[in-house]
């Protein structure tokens, strides 16, 4: 009943705000010209959406207040391989993004969904941003954002949590201090510090750094980053484990490092993200060891152009490493393959092959001793998303 209501709410949604924007000036629908809708609000990347947020508004000469809203819904089909293909349907994701614009410096973010678990309304982040990249490369924000720690890049869908993003994503209230060249070659820089999920008996200031740099050589494009944060203990894998108050003996930071190449329609993403320090025994270990939880990702994918329906392809291997504390597996292959068939509808497959850690490796987390079966699981997914 909760997904109806969810789904109702959706949708006069969006039939109030095309109402409104045929009204009023100051509400906008996210419009955009491209068949992908690559430049639609609701398809900001997750990491550093406040300077994505400032990007998609420097064509636009805020005379006075005004409100951009965009939104998506996604229906979703998964079938596991190793339970006799059972095939399961639902409605994975029904959101709705809007930034209100006090004028060309001050803007406010906020990205409200549907939980898939329990269907419930949720504001899945939000902050206050500062800054006008036309006049400066210059910015801050502060709010509820992931922190700019790693970069995530890929073209697998999202419906279940990447290798990467369970080791390393972090969410959480954060002030935000940032640079971005706009030339074509150039750097970017963030200092933040953020408000930790887990606690330390030692005390810590909770903040990191990032850089990248970014560049054109012969018409290749390429970027390079490396990113720093205090405590990995408060990843989207890691925080869970460690909640009802347990307290950490000492916090344990992480290191990213990353370079991405593209040359037309080809590119190649490989990622490196690591723990600096074990763990304590106490607070996670693997097979009977300090854990030092790290992974690698690489990816490689190719637009198609097939007509009027623009297409991709990637192929990609996450590995990780002492990780078996977190519920991850030990290796991910996959491939996938979207198409458009028609402005904003999109179509898209993908086929996981999760290789899980042996049988005989153990691990735990805050006294919870966990283990693997050491099986393979293939899993395949369908999902059918319009997006405004």
């Amino acid at each position: 009943m909760k997904l109806q209501y969810a789904f109702l709410f959706f949708t006069m949604t969006l039939v109030s705000s095309r109402c409104l924007a045929n009204t009023f000036t100051f509400l906008n629908v996210s419009g955009s010209d491209t068949i992908d809708g690559s430049d639609l609000l609701i398809n900001l990347p997750p990491i550093n959406t406040d300077y994505s947020v400032l990007r998609y508004l420097m064509p636009k000469d805020i005379q006075k207040p005004q409100v951009d809203v965009s939104g998506a819904v996604e229906i979703l089909t998964n079938t596991s391989f190793n339970n006799h293909a059972l095939v399961n349907a639902s409605l994975a994701r029904t959101e709705l993004n809007g930034v209100f614009s006090f004028n060309n410096y001050i803007h406010f973010y906020a990205d409200i969904g549907v939980k898939s678990k329990n269907q419930q309304l949720i504001l899945n982040s939000g902050f206050m941003t500062i800054g006008d990249l036309n006049h400066s490369p210059f910015y801050s924000s502060i709010g509820n954002n992931y922190i700019p720690f790693g970069s995530y890049v890929s073209d697998v869908l999202d419906v279940i949590l990447p290798i990467p993003v369970s080791v390393g994503a972090i969410q959480a209230n954060t002030i935000n201090l940032g640079y971005h060249s706009q030339n074509e070659s150039g750097i970017s820089a963030n200092i933040y510090s953020y408000q930790p999920k887990v606690k330390t008996k030692q005390q810590t200031i909770n903040a990191g750094i990032n850089l990248d740099y970014f560049t054109v050589i012969k018409k290749i494009k390429i970027k390079t980053g490396i990113s720093y944060v205090n405590n990995l203990s408060n990843s989207l894998g890691a925080s869970p484990l460690f909640e009802n108050n347990y307290c950490l003996q000492y916090a344990v930071p992480g290191a990213d490092i990353r370079l991405a190449l593209s040359y037309q329609s080809y590119a190649l993403h490989l990622e490196y993200l690591t723990s600096l320090r074990d763990y304590a025994k106490t607070d996670m270990s693997y097979n009977r060891l300090p854990a030092k939880p790290a992974t690698i990702h690489l990816e490689f994918s190719k637009d198609l152009e097939s007509g009027l329906h623009p297409s991709s392809v990637a192929i990609g291997v996450s590995h990780s490493y002492q990780a078996l504390a977190l519920n991850i597996p030990k290796q991910r292959f996959y491939t996938s393959y979207s198409i458009y068939l028609r402005k904003h509808l999109n179509l898209a497959f993908e086929l996981n092959l999760d290789k899980n850690y042996a049988a005989n490796d153990s691990a735990m987390a805050a006294g919870k001793v966990i283990q693997e079966n050491g099986k393979q699981v293939i899993t395949g997914f369908m999902t059918l998303s319009y997006a405004f």
